[in-house]
This record gives structure tokens, sequence and C-alpha cells, in this order.
């Protein structure tokens, strides 16, 4: 079985600490939706199709994180004021994890800022799980940062860490998973509100 706290660890403390080091010394369920995916820089804005809801997906709305999500239809967890993030949803299925949670900042960031801070995210080392890959993104206008992972030295399949900023309000999602298919689903589902 794998140790999800690890991994959760690794993303959300991460996150924290590396913000604070840079810059400072059961929800309801909805359906389809259409987002817009920009590479920074490279390309104008184009959408995605719209998200297809399979059997065993669920689409999640929370009203206070502002934001929706398509996530596997089974129980999930919610965890408020953790160590790294304010609230966080996660699901924990045999070889796989979703997490997505957020914290709000007292600071107002301009976009160059939080792309600075994203970009320095984006840096951070490991000794359990090494980032192999590592893009900025725009979605809908707000600036974030997809890092592959890959375990080191554990027998875990490989993840995705996405961080978007919205205003004073950072998201972190994480899946890892052997289906890169789900994994997919749920980045590309995300919808800030």
């Amino acid at each position: 079985m794998i140790n999800w706290k690890n991994i959760l660890a690794v993303g959300g403390v991460l996150v924290v600490l590396q913000l604070l080091n840079y810059h400072y010394g059961q929800g309801n369920f909805r359906t389809e939706r259409v987002q817009t995916l920009v590479p920074v820089g490279t390309s104008p804005v184009y959408p995605t199709a719209p998200v297809q809801i399979p059997a065993g997906w669920n689409h999640l709305f929370s009203p206070d994180g502002r934001f929706s999500v398509i996530v596997p239809k089974v129980p999930l967890k919610e965890i408020r004021n953790g160590k790294s993030l304010d609230h966080e949803f996660l699901i924990q299925i045999e070889s796989e994890m979703y997490s997505i949670g957020y914290r709000d900042y007292p600071l107002d960031l301009s976009k160059e800022e939080q792309r600075e801070i994203l970009d320095e995210m984006g840096k951070i080392s490991n000794p359990n799980w090494e980032a192999v890959n590592k893009r900025n993104f725009g979605l809908n206008g707000h600036p974030g940062v997809e890092i592959e992972m890959k375990p080191k030295a554990f027998n875990y399949p490989p993840g995705k860490t996405w961080l978007i900023y919205v205003g004073r309000r950072l998201y972190s999602m994480v899946v890892v998973t052997p289906y890169p298919q789900n994994a997919e689903m749920f980045l590309r589902s995300f919808q800030p509100l």
C-alpha cells in the first residue's frame, strides 16, 4: 500500500515552504463545462473539448473553495486547516491518489510575482520523488505550473502536480496514478470559479 501521507507532504509542504522562503523571507455535483488552457507565451487561448464525465466519476463543486473538478466516485476525505493547505479534498483508491487543496495568502501579488513563485516551486527537489518535467501554463488567465514526478526508490505509479494562482489563492492539485488518462481527466477538469 502506498504511503499517501508522504506523497501529500511532498506536494503540500513544498508549496508552503517555498512560498515562505521565496516571497516572505462535501461538495455538490454538476455537469460538464469547457476550460481554457494556455501554454504561457507560446500560443493563443484555445478551449479544450467539453469534459465528458465517465461512469464512476462525479463533478465536485466546492462553493467555499471556489472551484469545480471531476473526481472518482468514491468517498472523499475533507481536511480543514491542515499543515500546508487551508482546505483539502483527498481521494485514495488502491494505487491511486487524488488531492486538491488551496491556501489563501494575505498579499495581492502581480501575475509576474505569482509566476516567479511558481517557477521557484518547480525547482524543488525531494529525496523520494524526482521532477522529470516542468511546464508553465495559464488557465483562464491565471498562472500555473505542472510538475511531472516519478518515484526514486518506491514502487509507486508516476504523479503530477498542478499549482495555480487565482488572486490571493494558491490551488494545489496532486495526482498519483498508473492510468495517465485518469490524471489528465482530473487535472484538466479543474475550473476556478
